[in-house]
């Protein structure tokens, strides 16, 4: 496969690079053009093009002079042309790509709908080749659907060449219909992929859902360290490819940009579950310390006068704080309580919270400041923490 991308804007090139990789082509297989010169000193080595994306206004090569060019250059097979251009330019650039195999957007151009045109074009129009039946071609041919990043498996994402090492380095098993591949409370040591057939996850205060060939499962437990609350159950035959922290490690090295990936994947993951705690059932709320700090938390419930009990966990750790009319009036860890508590809890940057409001369990009084001056000193701590100051 070989992709041209020519604009003289390098932002426009940076993000077709992006779409084409989130749709499975490799970096390597991408070829940047500038202007017109360096885009024909291409077209003019004679290689196998799959797909050209160029501006309809590329300076001294418009739309219609470049279709010249590549039917010229090509004897009339002229690879396919995804053409982006002005509003201006519909009327043209519809005209141009309606008889042949490519296709247009208009800017703005929705990163969505770029992925899914490229999409329709490489994979969609341009057979697949082969019939192989193996896992990763099955897996590549599920892009040829897909229509957003969001909606794409997550391994599919991948650019082609890190699929491969993905495939290669992980353990590969298979496994009947009611195998548990992963249970809620137990250690997740490998990043799994589901390659083959489907499954179903549980999770304690949310419906089942399917999971489907190309997603992975207990990832965020695996990326995070934090207690696996997932348990997933085949529905049928399926092939799951696992790769553990050596194998991972070593495909990272290789492929750098695979963090990127990696840390897209825990955000997801991570917002999913804070709905789901936002949405627990009872008057109360939750979210994460990560979009709401532990200080604004706080500040939250002291100005909102809330009477019951917050509780914070990152899955190593658990700890609770009181709140009876806005006021602090216990906090507990694994470690300590009362104010002692309350100052270690402060220096948390992660983990997710919920707070259950009115709670009728009867709790002891540890703390009798005012909230305002215990967050302050708290705070004060932490940063003293974070200088060395405080042991």
């Amino acid at each position: 496969m070989r992709v041209i991308l020519a604009d003289s804007d390098p932002a426009s090139r940076a993000g077709w690079k992006t779409g084409l990789g989130a749709i499975g082509v490799a970096a390597v297989d991408i070829v940047e053009a500038v202007d017109a010169p360096a885009l024909l000193a291409i077209l003019s080595d004679g290689a196998e093009i799959s797909l050209i994306v160029a501006s309809w206004q590329l300076p001294d090569l418009n739309g219609f002079s470049l279709l010249g060019e590549l039917r010229q250059r090509r004897r009339g097979a002229a690879p396919p042309l995804l053409a982006v251009g002005e509003p201006e330019d519909r009327e043209a650039m519809e005209v141009a790509t309606k008889a042949g195999k490519g296709s247009f957007l208009v800017k703005p151009a929705d990163d969505a709908e770029f992925r899914k045109k490229a999409s329709r074009v490489l994979f969609g129009v341009e057979a697949v080749e082969g019939s192989k039946s193996d896992s990763r071609q099955m897996l590549r041919d599920l892009v040829s659907t897909a229509e957003a990043e969001l909606e794409l498996p997550f391994f599919v994402q991948l650019p082609s060449d890190v699929m491969e090492d993905f495939l290669r380095l992980a353990v590969n098993g298979k496994y009947p219909k009611g195998a548990t591949l992963i249970k809620a409370g137990k250690t997740v040591k490998a990043l799994h992929v589901l390659t083959l057939g489907q499954a179903e996850i549980q999770e304690v205060g949310a419906p089942p859902r399917v999971l489907d060939m190309g997603e992975c499962f207990g990832e965020l437990a695996f990326l995070t360290e934090q207690a696996n609350t997932t348990t997933v159950i085949t529905t049928g035959p399926v092939e799951v490819h696992s790769l553990d922290r050596l194998g991972l490690a070593e495909l990272v090295k290789r492929h750098p940009e695979t963090s990127k990936f990696l840390s897209s994947l825990v955000a997801r993951r991570t917002k999913v579950q804070t709905r789901r705690l936002a949405r627990s059932p009872g008057s109360g709320m939750g979210g994460s310390l990560k979009s709401m700090p532990f200080p604004d938390l706080i500040q939250m419930l002291h100005s909102t006068r809330k009477t019951g009990v917050l509780t914070i966990e990152d899955g190593k750790r658990k700890s609770g704080i009181v709140f009876d009319d806005g006021n602090v009036t216990h906090a507990w860890s694994e470690d300590a309580q009362g104010v002692a508590a309350f100052n270690l809890i402060a220096g948390w940057k992660q983990g997710l919270f919920y707070f259950k409001a009115g709670s009728k369990e009867p709790q002891p009084v540890t703390i009798k400041d005012g909230t305002l001056p215990l967050l302050m000193e708290a705070m004060r701590l932490v940063d003293e923490s974070g200088r060395g100051l405080w042991p």
